[in-house]
């Protein structure tokens, strides 16, 4: 089945093409525009221009899109250290013996202490995001 695109309404046509020469350095500026707009084409940014819309345009220094990676990163190793304590619970709880029920508790204080490294790291980074806003 082939979905076809709804037909606009005769008001919102735009029946009138408009060719137009620019140079590399102009086409250059716009198509930078429009990588960090929320137009889809450039005739779309073009149209908006023309008509003196607001273009919002989205902004993201490379040093805040990496710090963003790593939260996600670290994120993504809290959960990971989440799940080796409840396994290791569960392996503690299941034990008979006491000697091996002390190797898994061990395991569990050992995650306890990655997982603290790990959060000091967080608070460090939402700090210095914090300073950027």
């Amino acid at each position: 089945m082939i979905m076809e695109r709804e037909k606009k309404s005769k008001g919102l046509q735009l029946p009138h093409v408009v060719p137009i020469r620019i140079s590399k350095e102009k086409h250059r500026e716009l198509s930078d525009l429009l990588q960090h707009s929320h137009c889809r084409s450039m005739s779309e940014l073009l149209r908006n221009i023309i008509d003196n819309r607001k273009i919002v345009v989205e902004h993201w220094d490379q040093g805040s899109r990496l710090l963003l990676e790593e939260l996600a990163l670290i994120r993504k190793e809290i959960q990971s250290i989440g799940v080796n304590i409840n396994q290791a619970t569960r392996r503690v709880n299941s034990e008979k013996q006491p000697a091996d029920r002390i190797s898994h508790a061990l395991d569990i204080v050992r995650f306890f202490h990655h997982a603290d490294e790990r959060i000091t790291r967080l608070f460090t980074l939402m700090a210095k995001l914090s300073e950027r806003w």
